[in-house]
């Protein structure tokens, strides 16, 4: 979607969710690329199986810098933006969530979440 709408796309993703972004950019979607593939331009954090079904019950994980990967050609910010949200994917690395950008995270604490995309 980034390339497709433009600088600051992934902010507003954020904001709307990849369905409302796609219809706000008329962007044309298909079904061969999954939530994490229209987000490769953000940082990811893999999180451990653990991690994975405490998310999906509504607990963030702690992490530490070093376990952010870079992603795909990010891009230049948003304007106003600090940061871009970070993907947080399971071991299969299917998208669980975006986080709040690293630099807005409070040290030693769970992640601050933005938007949860898979439950119990």
């Amino acid at each position: 979607f980034g390339k497709q709408a433009g600088d600051g796309a992934a902010f507003v993703a954020v904001r709307l969710g990849l369905e409302q972004l796609a219809k706000t950019f008329d962007i044309e979607t298909d079904n061969e690329r999954t939530p994490a593939e229209a987000v490769s331009f953000l940082p990811r954090v893999r999180l451990s199986p653990e991690e994975s079904a405490r998310l999906r019950h509504g607990a963030p994980p702690s992490i530490d810098a070093e376990r952010i990967e870079r992603g795909e050609e990010p891009g230049p910010l948003p304007p106003g933006a600090s940061g871009w949200p970070l993907a947080l994917l399971d071991g299969a690395g299917t998208l669980l969530a975006l986080a709040h950008p690293w630099d807005e995270q409070p040290p030693g604490l769970p992640l601050r979440l933005q938007r949860v995309l898979v439950g119990d």
